[in-house]
């Protein structure tokens, strides 16, 4: 399964949960709330149309979440 936000796969956290979400959208925009409902509104704050996704970079977004940044 893909994040519903930024279309990640392989995500652990979400494989393991079974959540909609990969880990990096979890921490920065649905929180603990993983519904339909609430990934509708996350994906509707952040103007994403039906097909789009999120494009950001996971790898410094874990880095920064991590306070790991260089």
């Amino acid at each position: 399964m893909s994040c519903q936000i930024c279309g990640a796969k392989g995500d652990l956290f979400a494989y393991v949960t079974g959540q909609p979400a990969c880990s990096i959208c979890t921490i920065n925009y649905v929180g603990s709330q993983q519904t339909p409902e609430r990934i509708a509104k996350v994906r509707q704050e952040l103007n994403l149309k039906p097909g789009e996704y999120l494009q950001q970079d996971r790898y410094q977004e874990a880095r920064r979440i991590l306070g790991r940044e260089q």
